[in-house]
């Protein structure tokens, strides 16, 4: 089973947030991309 990382869980977080408040039908690679950007280094 894959471990994830607390900053991995929450950027998907982050991601499903952003596709929310766009309306996307799904989470995307895009919206995954945006939560990673909102989450930082």
């Amino acid at each position: 089973m894959i471990r994830w990382s607390a900053r991995a869980i929450r950027s998907f977080g982050l991601g499903e947030l952003e596709a929310r408040k766009l309306k996307y039908p799904n989470t995307g690679t895009e919206a995954l991309l945006m939560g990673i950007l909102i989450e930082g280094p």
